[in-house]
């Protein structure tokens, strides 16, 4: 069997990771998946899709919650155009979901809001009551269209 080792992150001076000088292994880092070969006539590190031997396990994600409800769609939709009408901004909501009701909710968190810009902080936030607890958020784009944003990245 090939050995497999994962590389945390770096805590030599030098913040290089410590690596291991095994002839032929698999290392596992925060880029990804490489194979290390080593021997009298050379010595390679190369990224690689996998590590040969072992299953294909594919990537998957389940939710485990129903849909939101068209009625919760709706009231955010509401506050989207109040906001924009009276801001022209973007603005966002937090979702919130129990777990074991599986019944949602919307949070509307204080936010600053101008033009293309929200900002929040839900750290200050106080925990959400009776077992709900935050999902993730859905904030407009007021006046333009829908795309990937640095707000999606940060949530």
């Amino acid at each position: 069997m090939v050995p497999i080792h994962l590389i945390p992150k770096p805590t030599q001076p030098d913040g290089q990771p410590a690596l291991p000088s095994d002839a032929l292994c698999y290392l596992v880092g925060g880029d990804g998946v490489f194979k290390q070969v080593r021997n009298d006539f050379y010595a390679v590190r190369l990224k690689v899709g996998g590590v040969g031997g072992l299953a294909e396990i594919g990537e998957t994600a389940v939710l485990n919650v129903p849909k939101l409800p068209d009625r919760l769609l709706r009231q955010v939709e509401s506050f989207f155009v109040a906001v924009y009408r009276e801001h022209e901004s973007e603005a966002v909501v937090l979702l919130l979901c129990n777990p074991a009701t599986k019944d949602w909710r919307i949070e509307v968190p204080p936010q600053e809001v101008q033009g293309l810009h929200v900002k929040y902080d839900t750290s200050k936030l106080p925990d959400p009551p009776g077992g709900f607890q935050r999902f993730g958020s859905i904030h407009s784009h007021a006046g333009i269209k829908a795309f990937h944003s640095g707000t999606d990245d940060n949530d």
